[in-house]
């Protein structure tokens, strides 16, 4: 494969810190912190495929299986051809993605059958903390700890199926759809992005066809933080009116994607109505994200349509503790905000307040003479009471949201030094956790961190393994191959 024209895009994970279940409403807000752990897409043109006809070639070579090929016909049409064994291994998400976003481009690319060439050849590869690696630890006979990930292969396989690998709730199905329509919109030169210069307009446009081709794959309009992470990375997130397209949606349920025009697609993505908000955010300087698998199931479809059943079933009740929930959320954004803009305005401060938090507990700092510290104190006790009434929307919708066994776990790891917060992402349930340390800045040394992984190592109730994932401001990006540690080996 020449590579000398590879477009490669890139999109991140998330992590829903606040705004569980709220983000569902449009009357509130989440905040998500976006991942340092990324999907790419890489999109090459050949003109000779050896074949007849236009093709398209996707591999995903992480999983078995991971290869699906199609004929574009001259309706534009995108038809799946079998496998050795005659038999269609049909990826919705893929499949979606391409048929929707190959029509958009071909109306928008004067050149399109220039640039599409005879052959198209996308790879798509996702870091390794999007799946679990404990397979590929016990095939190596190696521990469930930071060391032993680290020496895992970039990109390493995950010895198992797409149907079946078992994913750490990243939003892997967000950010891989985000970089593959992003990265096939910027090689058609429908699109630029460029790092840190980008048309908004762009940006916007390819946030409305994502969600879209995210919403149809997944056969239901979702809360959308998830692609909108992909975009733009960390933020503050307010969801979008549902009904902007959930008559195209019926439309492609109606007729089939493949008769569904471009024309269409486009009034529905460049419509000035899509009020979905972003406000940007970044956790403040000094301050790290950690993430744990916890090797135990639970079904987000089934705990949301528990808690919007007892919504349903119980309004007045619901609606107030919502109200409560959303207090407590954006008082713990604006707290998280309010430090970064002052560890800006005096970093001698911010500094001596990091020193004072990393060696201290929680507990006592909303009595320090250091205002930045008390601020901190601040995020800790809102956070404290964002998991008390998670805990009791738990009890009321009869779903757990944070199951016991996940409270006697977040309570040890909130009682070292350094921790301002530690819950249960998104839905919550039995599967992940997330915690913000400090780090002592004249250390260094990640003392704290290690004090969490060790709780997370030693603990006896559930089988709990650290991700190497961490806080990334960056959102959906086009990057260089060769910039990309492990992807090249693909090509």
């Amino acid at each position: 494969m020449n590579t000398s024209a590879t477009t490669v895009v890139s999109a991140p994970g998330k992590v829903l810190i606040c705004g569980g279940y709220l983000v569902l409403d449009s009357a509130y807000s989440g905040l998500v912190v976006g991942t340092d752990s990324r999907f790419y897409s890489a999109v090459t043109s050949s003109k000779r495929s050896g074949k007849e006809g236009r093709r398209v070639v996707v591999n995903s070579p992480q999983f078995d299986g991971g290869r699906w090929e199609y004929i574009l016909d001259n309706e534009g049409r995108l038809v799946p051809i079998p496998g050795a064994d005659n038999k269609i291994d049909r990826n919705k998400y893929v499949q979606y993605a391409l048929q929707l976003t190959l029509s958009v481009a071909a109306n928008l690319d004067q050149d399109f059958d220039a640039h599409f060439g005879e052959l198209l050849e996308i790879v798509i590869v996702g870091h390794n903390d999007f799946y679990s690696q404990r397979p590929q630890l016990d095939s190596k006979n190696l521990p469930v700890t930071t060391a032993s990930l680290k020496s895992l292969t970039p990109f390493c396989p995950t010895l198992t199926t797409i149907a079946n690998v078992h994913k750490t709730g990243l939003g892997s199905s967000a950010a891989m759809i985000t970089s593959l329509v992003a990265s096939l919109l910027v090689h058609f030169q429908a699109i630029s992005i460029q790092t840190g210069s980008s048309d908004e307009k762009d940006i916007q446009f390819t946030h409305n066809m994502a969600q879209f081709v995210h919403c149809l794959a997944q056969g239901k309009v979702g809360s959308g933080f998830d692609v909108s992470s992909a975009i733009f990375g960390s933020h503050l997130y307010r969801r979008f009116d549902p009904e902007l397209i959930s008559g195209l949606m019926a439309r492609c349920e109606s007729v089939g994607i493949e008769r569904v025009t471009a024309n269409e697609i486009l009034e529905v993505v460049r419509d000035k109505m899509w009020d979905s908000q972003v406000q940007r955010v970044q956790l403040p300087p000094g301050v790290r994200l950690m993430l744990a698998d916890v090797d135990a199931g639970s079904s987000t479809p089934k705990l949301v349509s528990g808690v919007l059943g007892w919504r349903k079933a119980n309004p007045n009740e619901a609606d107030s503790l919502w109200k409560e929930l959303d207090k407590e959320n954006m008082a713990v954004a604006n707290t998280l905000m309010k430090i970064s803009q002052v560890a800006l305005e005096n970093e001698v401060a911010y500094q001596a307040a990091l020193a004072v938090c990393s060696t201290s507990v929680s507990s006592a700092w909303s009595t320090s003479d250091s205002e930045i510290v008390r601020l901190f104190g601040k995020v800790n006790a809102c956070f404290s009471n964002v998991r008390s009434l998670l805990r009791k929307m738990s009890q009321l919708a009869k779903v757990p949201i944070e199951p016991e066994s996940q409270t006697r776990l977040l309570d040890t790891i909130s009682q070292l030094a350094g921790v301002v917060m530690s819950g249960v992402p998104g839905a919550g349930g039995f599967d992940a956790i997330f915690t913000l340390v400090i780090e002592n800045p004249a250390s260094k040394d990640g003392t704290n961190a290690a004090a969490v992984e060790n709780i997370w190592k030693h603990w006896t109730e559930s089988n709990v393994g650290p991700l190497l994932a961490g806080a990334s401001n960056g959102g959906v990006e086009c990057v260089k191959l060769e910039d990309v540690d492990g992807l090249s080996r693909f090509f």
